[in-house]
């Protein structure tokens, strides 16, 4: 417990989202393959990001073992299933079309709003504040339809034939 307590732990899980989420920018997303570069790196950060996982929950307990156990808090949950996805991915590589499942490792970043507490007050603010944004949303889009139909209605073939569109 002592371990996933220190200071230098979380700053090092920090460091490690920050550079996973900086390699991840890095690649191409058209390229048919993985360069190897990013092959290895993605190893790497897999490794280390399960030995995480396995630290905390050797410290905490898995499930049942008390209220702080691992899959107690659902910041945990997000964190499991980031690593167990980075292994499937990683052990069946051609296992046909994965990037759906490759796509849950773009959530890797998030786990910086459980390492930061200012921005996990900041998140369950915006989260608290969206159903009371829905009336503003509903007037909004109502504004939309409203003036998308007038401009419709008023600009209908207008545009059709102008001048520079070779029409």
């Amino acid at each position: 417990i002592d371990l996933i307590e220190q200071l230098w732990f979380d700053r090092v899980v920090l460091i490690l989202i920050i550079a996973n989420s900086v390699t991840m920018a890095l690649r191409d997303p058209l390229a048919d393959s993985l360069p190897e570069w990013a092959v290895v790196l993605e190893w790497v950060f897999t490794v280390l990001f399960s030995l995480e996982a396995a630290c905390k929950i050797v410290a905490e307990g898995f499930m049942f073992d008390s209220a702080t156990s691992y899959l107690h808090d659902a910041w945990n949950w997000l964190d499991g299933i980031t690593v167990v996805v980075s292994w499937l991915s990683l052990a069946l590589p051609d296992a046909g079309n994965l990037s759906a499942i490759r796509s849950v490792r773009v959530l890797r970043p998030l786990r910086t709003v459980q390492r930061v507490p200012g921005l996990r007050l900041l998140i369950g603010a915006l989260l608290h504040a969206m159903p009371l944004m829905a009336d503003v949303v509903n007037l909004f889009l109502f504004f939309l339809v409203a003036f998308g139909i007038v401009g419709v209605e008023l600009f209908a073939g207008e545009a059709h034939a102008s001048p520079g569109t070779g029409s």
